[in-house]
């Protein structure tokens, strides 16, 4: 059967379904019986296209990202992320624990400096410059002009 048209010369126009809320049938975040949704979910609006109603503009659930929202629509915001040990997003989101030839840590949401890179001491015990003496520990402290426990010093030399 064909589409008909009416004396207004629109097809479809009078399907009962038109602009009524819609939510994809089996996705969690909205109910149509309530008409509320949770997190960044949204309802749709059926439309006709093509001779076929089609539920359009509802937002469904996406990947949980460290943004302050409820991406995945379950009532929790960014409860995929560890505010207080992750260093990417330590103490909130996208806030990285990042130091020169230094590993960042995140402790209680605060940034810490962990071990040194491999060739790479941390002589002046600041970590705002992290590690920034190239060295590679190669034993104790012997008597030999190098700096064999990268510390900053050579043999026989002492701190002020």
């Amino acid at each position: 059967m064909g589409a008909t048209t009416t004396a207004t010369g629109l097809i479809d126009e009078s399907d009962p379904n038109l602009g009524k809320p819609c939510y994809p049938t089996g996705a969690i975040g909205c109910s149509l019986q309530t008409g509320t949704c949770t997190g960044q979910c949204r309802l749709g609006g059926w439309v006709c296209t093509a001779g076929t109603l089609v539920c359009a503009g509802a937002v469904t659930p996406q990947l949980e990202v460290c943004d302050g929202k409820d991406n995945d629509c379950d009532g929790s915001v960014d409860e995929d992320f560890d505010l207080q040990t992750d260093p990417r997003h330590c103490g909130s989101c996208d806030h990285i624990c990042a130091y020169t030839n230094g590993i960042g840590l995140c402790s209680k949401g605060q940034c810490q400096m962990g071990p040194c890179q491999t060739g790479w001491a941390n002589a002046d015990g600041n970590p705002n410059n992290g590690c920034e003496y190239a060295c590679t520990p190669d034993g104790p402290e012997v008597c030999d002009g190098k700096d064999n426990d990268c510390t900053a010093l050579s043999t026989g030399m002492t701190r002020a």
